[in-house]
């Protein structure tokens, strides 16, 4: 029996031709890490995006533990946590606020939050400043810690660690593996050779199709 986390079947998406994706599938079961790598522009935030709910594809079919993120998106966006390339914020609230705010949408708790955002090296004083003063790395800890202390089965994220420090790369790893060891499935797009150590799979994507 699958425990299939997420699944897509015959994923086609173009903005132009050619298309950007061209009848991908791929299944996430619990507990699964995937690194999806792959040259720039072969559809890989495309595909994340798709996976995630936030794109409707051309064809195709998308199923987040069994529900359709287009059909039922409200219950389906209760299992699924993701995490673009440029992560938004409301720049005058402070850190703290902007996690109790994605813990009240959300769901989780903010102390775990605030857990992971100090693995991450933010501080306690960090997370009382507003996120207009913060500098391109506090933002992005910031955004992984809403991200990954949230209690969602699948969390997807777009190059989640590239604008990290050595230290918080590695505790993103370790992360990455406890989420895992608690049946979580993760997905995420990587240029960086390292990040595969911690993969239990990794899928390659070139001009839309799996190689």
């Amino acid at each position: 029996m699958s425990n299939a986390a997420l699944v897509l079947t015959g994923i086609l998406h173009r903005y132009d031709a050619p298309n950007v994706l061209d009848g991908v599938s791929i299944s996430l079961e619990a507990g699964e890490i995937v690194c999806l790598v792959g040259p720039n522009g072969a559809g890989k935030s495309t595909l994340l995006r798709i996976a995630g709910g936030v794109l409707r594809p051309r064809q195709g079919e998308v199923s987040i533990n069994g529900l359709d993120p287009y059909k039922d998106r409200r219950e389906a966006q209760r299992h699924v946590a993701f995490l673009g390339d440029v992560p938004f914020f409301y720049e005058r609230l402070n850190g703290l606020e902007h996690l109790a705010l994605v813990a009240e949408l959300k769901g989780g708790d903010l102390s775990r939050r605030t857990e992971v955002s100090e693995a991450f090296g933010l501080t306690a004083a960090d997370l009382k400043r507003p996120i207009a003063s913060y500098s391109l790395g506090m933002r992005q800890k910031l955004a992984l810690a809403a991200v990954m202390g949230g209690i969602q089965e699948v969390v997807l994220m777009d190059e989640p660690f590239s604008a990290l420090d050595d230290n918080a790369r590695l505790a993103g790893r370790k992360l990455l593996s406890e989420m895992a060891a608690n049946g979580v499935a993760s997905c995420f797009v990587t240029h960086d050779k390292e990040d595969l150590a911690v993969a239990t799979r990794v899928i390659r994507l070139e001009q839309g199709v799996l190689v």
